[in-house]
This record gives C-alpha cells, sequence and structure tokens, in this order.
C-alpha cells in the first residue's frame, strides 16, 4: 500500500526529528577510552562516558530522557578485561568472541582504530 503525500511528509518530519536528536546525542555525549595492557596477553580497558544536559536540552530532549540517558550510563560497566595479541604494529583485543584491530604508531606513542561505523579514533600514550 503506498502512501499518500500527507502520510509521506509526517513520516519525513519524524525520521527529521529522530536524526536531530541522535545529532544532538552524539554532540553531547563524551566519551573516553583507556587501554591498559597488563602484559604481553590481558588488557584492561577503562571507558567512561558523560553528557552534557546544555547540549541535549538546547536540542530539545526532553527532561525524563536526558535523565534515562544519565542512568543508563551510571549504571553502565565502566572496566573490561580482555586478551589481546600484537603482529607487527597490529594489535587485536579479544573481547568475549568480539575482536577490534587496532594500529600501534611506529613510535609507539598512538593507537589508531574505528570505534562503530566510520567513527575514528587515537589514543596517545600516557606512560
Amino acid at each position: 500500500m503506498k502512501m499518500n503525500e500527507s502520510e509521506r511528509k509526517e513520516g519525513e518530519a519524524k525520521i527529521a526529528g529522530t536524526k536531530k536528536m541522535m545529532e544532538a546525542v552524539k554532540k553531547g555525549v563524551r566519551t573516553s577510552i583507556t587501554f591498559e595492557f597488563k602484559d604481553t596477553k590481558n588488557v584492561l580497558m577503562r571507558c567512561k562516558m558523560s553528557v552534557d544536559d546544555n547540549a541535549l536540552k538546547l536540542a530539545g530532549i526532553p527532561w525524563a530522557k536526558r535523565k534515562l540517558m544519565k542512568a543508563a550510563m551510571a549504571i553502565a560497566p565502566s572496566t573490561d578485561k580482555a586478551t589481546h595479541r600484537q603482529h607487527g604494529n597490529t594489535i587485536i583485543i579479544d573481547d568475549e568472541g568480539d575482536a577490534d584491530t587496532l594500529r600501534l604508531s611506529n613510535d609507539g606513542k598512538c593507537i589508531y582504530g574505528t570505534f562503530e561505523k566510520n567513527v575514528k579514533h587515537k589514543l596517545t600514550r600516557t606512560q
């Protein structure tokens, strides 16, 4: 069954609203990741997430949804243990069947990778 013009416009408006909310979440949520290589096999990954309430508020995200996001982040695990293996400048982290491939810089001071789809990240060595 085809949509009529008003149904199509209503659907496009909902999609546009959802896209706006997703962009606000991307701008309003900050994630920091730390890898601590314990030895030649084990790695400890730490993830800290924070929410910029004002950015989400300006985007029109209601108070209840902002509180729900904060609560979900508060109960999410912040550390995860995994194993890793290294082949030259490539580091493969095995996290319960889900493998992440990272690339080590030639000087050993940075690790590069891709988080989710098309979100590239660079982690700088601190010690």
